[in-house]
């Protein structure tokens, strides 16, 4: 604080020639005490920029929602309370209310990436975060970025609209996450293809009870394959580029069955990476200004996010049978059935979207094995008819000459068994390559401007475990940011909820006092 105030002090030297400067400089006059008083940490009064109207309309029903849950200060009145009030459930227990979801995502374990009190206060009200501008830019960047890799279906979105196939994108349908396992594996197969994928979905399980465990998804934004020389060259970071990727074109060029792509993949892949490289995990931050985040805060949720990535990938990697069971207990978890047939419908938008997954249908028209045992013994009551789909879809349409030696009676259904068995043999193939090195990806207007590369702490990411499962699990007390002048210049200024938090009001305060000794020791 000292430093702070010897620096505007000389400001307010430079810019004005009528304040004298006193023989001892330890002494304050009255109107350098003036100016430490007016000081905007201890001004109650901080104007707001100019708010839109939907936001305003929105803070206008949040914050009286909040007060009306956490009540006010019993300190002081014209405040918020800081504490969950007894008769709230525990923030896990509220977020699953809200969410419609019973379990966490990676970005809710960083609860302290800017402040947990605000995290807390926007939990509880139902209201959850505005959707700025920035926030749908971002996503929309995110999107462009994984459309320049894998190009845009036109069929695939023309069928599912000729034939309203809507479920694809129903959150918590079957349909949702086979279409969400189906692109991961296409995705991570053509990491080999070229050289690195987009938007790759994993998951764990972090234990906050003995012998109760609670699931955690992640979208991994960026995977690429360098070489280890590349990772330990002193400007990398400055250098990153993406170069043609042919180490397994062989196997592509002879193969379009799924099935011996991942057996040769199998074989080949230590061979011929091994020792030389490494898989690369990649977050991508967008930003408004060519500037990385000042936070320090911020700087760490985002390392804390790829250290997760990094983590269950490598768990994932461990294990083809136990991923196998990981993955069927994921989808449990979501209370999907994972012996439910996918329609046959969406089952024909699924070999357009792609025909990679051909071969593995005729061997389940078949039923053929896959060579995977816990799935080869795995039975199935259910009859998987495809006859009729030849009423639904027209003779003069060309998808019928397409699909038409699927219009049988098959020996096994589409299930999530099936897309959770290649899963699994995938993640097994990069599981042991995931570097120790991560990677922050920085873009504004389009241009990756900045890049931060940083080593994986294992230590670290164990603290932040105990940390925020106490904190999801109602052990411990909110944790709000720490009461001084920075924080709430940096934080506080333009939360919503600055103009009734009572944490911020009683930071101000002490701020105000601490001033105040400052200027009585140095009279």
């Amino acid at each position: 604080m000292k430093r702070y105030i010897y620096t505007k002090r000389l400001k307010d030297f430079t810019q004005s020639s009528t304040i004298s400067i006193p023989q001892d400089p330890r002494i304050i006059t009255a109107k350098e005490q003036s100016h430490i008083n007016n000081l905007p940490f201890f001004d109650h009064s901080l104007t707001d920029s100019k708010i839109p109207k939907e936001k305003q309309h929105y803070l206008s029903e949040k914050l009286p929602a909040v007060k009306t849950i956490f009540g006010i200060d019993p300190i002081n009145p014209a405040f918020i309370n800081h504490k969950i009030p007894k008769n709230q459930p525990i923030p896990f227990r509220k977020l699953s209310e809200v969410q419609k979801k019973n379990r966490l995502s990676v970005t809710d374990l960083a609860t302290k990436s800017w402040c947990e009190l605000r995290l807390s206060y926007d939990l509880y009200s139902d209201f959850g975060q505005f959707k700025s501008r920035h926030l749908v830019s971002g996503t929309s960047f995110h999107q462009s970025l994984e459309d320049n890799l894998y190009g845009i279906n036109k069929e695939w979105l023309k069928f599912n609209d000729d034939f309203k196939l809507d479920k694809w994108s129903k959150k918590g349908s079957v349909e949702n996450l086979i279409l969400d396992w189906s692109d991961c594996v296409i995705k991570l197969i053509s990491l080999f293809k070229f050289g690195h994928a987009r938007e790759i979905s994993c998951h764990g399980f972090i234990e906050y009870e003995k012998n109760e465990s609670v699931l955690i998804s992640g979208i991994i934004d960026h995977l690429s394959w360098k070489s280890k020389k590349e990772l330990i060259t002193p400007d990398f970071q400055n250098t990153i580029s993406y170069k043609k990727f042919d180490l397994f074109d062989d196997i592509f060029k002879l193969n379009s069955d799924i099935g011996q792509i991942i057996e040769q993949l199998e074989i080949t892949v230590p061979q011929r990476l091994n020792g030389r490289y490494d898989l690369l995990v990649a977050d991508v931050k967008t930003r408004s200004t060519f500037n990385i985040p000042q936070q320090t805060s911020v700087l760490k949720a985002t390392k804390l996010q790829l250290m997760y990535y990094k983590k269950f990938l490598t768990q994932l990697g461990k294990s083809p049978s136990k991923t196998y069971e990981s993955l069927l207990t994921n989808a449990k978890r979501k209370n999907i059935d994972i012996d439910e047939p996918l329609d046959p419908l969406y089952l024909a938008s699924l070999l357009i979207k792609s025909p990679l997954f051909m071969s593995d249908m005729r061997r389940l028209r078949d039923g053929k094995k896959l060579a995977f045992e816990q799935f080869d013994l795995q039975t199935s009551n259910s009859q998987y008819n495809l006859s009729e789909l030849g009423d639904v879809v027209p003779n003069d349409n060309s998808y019928n000459e397409m699909f038409r030696e699927f219009f049988t009676l098959w020996e096994r259904p589409f299930t999530l068994r099936y897309l959770a068995l290649r899963l699994s043999q995938l993640y097994h193939i990069i599981g042991s390559l995931v570097s120790e090195k991560l990677l922050v990806e920085y873009y504004c207007k389009g241009l990756n401007f900045s890049n931060v590369l940083f080593d994986f702490d294992t230590d670290e990411l164990q603290k932040n475990n105990i940390d925020t499962m106490m904190f999801w699990f109602g052990k411990r007390d909110i944790e709000p940011i720490y009461p001084n002048m920075k924080n709430i210049l940096t934080y506080c200024k333009y939360c919503d909820y600055r103009s009734l938090c009572s944490w911020k009001d009683k930071s101000e305060k002490l701020c105000g006092e601490l001033g105040n000794e400052l200027s009585k020791i140095m009279e």
